[in-house]
């Protein structure tokens, strides 16, 4: 192979990876709890909703200690935090520090 296919091959390679892990930008994480126990809500569901459709377009369940991480590259979302047995939580204000969303505890009533 000669050295300019080889050098447009890895520009090409380079140009592909950057666009992939430029995708996902932002990881938004954190954990649900029951408000008046503390206890871990696990399977609880997290959505993102898209603030200018009002339509879900990623989401998640809670694991066994009510954690979760949703990587999305959008920025313009609502957080919508469901479990059956608890009033539906909507987080619309958060911070975004490094490409990262930390929610905290989120506690359902």
């Amino acid at each position: 192979m000669n050295s300019f296919l080889k050098n447009t091959l890895f520009i090409g390679i380079l140009f592909i990876s950057n666009a992939i892990s430029a995708q996902k930008s932002t990881q938004v994480y954190g954990q649900v709890v029951d408000q008046q126990t503390g206890s871990p809500v696990p399977f609880a569901t997290i959505a993102l909703i898209s603030s200018s459709m009002s339509k879900t377009f990623t989401g998640a369940t809670t694991a066994e200690y009510g954690t979760f991480i949703i990587n999305t590259d959008s920025t313009k979302f609502i957080v919508e935090i469901n479990f059956m047995g608890y009033e539906k939580l909507q987080l619309s204000e958060f911070n975004r520090e490094k490409g990262k969303i930390n929610l905290g505890v989120l506690k359902l009533a």
